[in-house]
């Protein structure tokens, strides 16, 4: 499900579960004081544990898509740095650079892929067996070999972090679930201790779409590379355009 619909629902329950309880809301003769504040006293625990775990959730989400955007322009950084020495090396790097820019090229398409896929490796030849047979005549040229070879291993890392952070994020669907619950019990409690008036219905509307929206931040920041608040491909577009003479 992706998190528009996850929050729709949430929205649904939530305020279906106020609507239900302004139905069953008991007679103002059984309404007594001590049942008031004991419902009070509930609404009061569910509600602050709903909003810890609600921040907790948001703060890993948070995280979780700040790392990824920071993994992405170290990437595009690294690729500059690596198209720079490769040129450096000399034209016998040449093929390299344009094994490179394919690799590169794919791990875009794979990264921003419409959906979370299994990621594959990039079509052509091993560029780190490439490198690594790379015949360097002096220690300026042997130099840049050895620090391409590091380069092309961060690369990889880096590539397979990117492309596998869409199965591993911070937010647990469990966690979801049961924080929908918490406000749905909140909201029945509500419902059962309000007024059917035009004010509490539209407070309660707005109480519920506020929630929903909330999980929907949680759960698009959740998701880096896809959604509405997608991490910019832009960086390593850009460092793709710098690697030269692979067209």
């Amino acid at each position: 499900m992706t998190p528009l619909s996850i929050a729709v629902l949430a929205f649904v329950f939530i305020t279906g579960a106020g609507f239900l309880g302004l139905a069953l809301r008991p007679h103002e003769t059984q309404k007594a004081e001590p049942v008031r504040d004991m419902v009070r006293f509930t609404q009061g625990i569910v509600a602050s544990i709903s909003a810890l775990v609600l921040g907790l959730l948001v703060a890993g989400a948070t995280d979780h898509y700040r790392s990824q955007s920071e993994q992405v322009r170290r990437m595009a950084a690294e690729v500059i740095v690596l198209d720079r020495a490769l040129a450096q090396f000399g034209p016998e790097a040449a093929e390299v650079r344009r094994v490179l820019h394919g690799s590169i090229e794919h791990s875009i398409n794979e990264i921003w892929a419409g959906e979370a896929r299994r990621m594959t490796m990039p079509p052509g030849p091993n560029m780190l067996d490439m490198v690594m047979r790379l015949e360097a005549a002096t220690p300026g040229q042997a130099f840049l070999q050895g620090q391409a070879q590091g380069q092309v291993v961060t690369l990889a890392r880096t590539r397979a972090t990117l492309a596998t952070a869409e199965h591993g994020g911070a937010i647990q669907v469990q966690v979801v679930v049961m924080l929908v619950l918490w406000f749905v019990f909140l909201f029945l409690l509500a419902g059962l201790y309000g007024q059917p008036d035009r004010l509490a219905i539209g407070a309660m509307v707005l109480g519920s779409a506020a929630v929903a929206s909330a999980l929907l931040l949680v759960l698009e920041l959740d998701r880096p590379f896809h959604g509405m608040m997608a991490v910019s491909d832009a960086p390593m577009r850009e460092a793709l355009a710098t690697v030269a003479g692979v067209r």
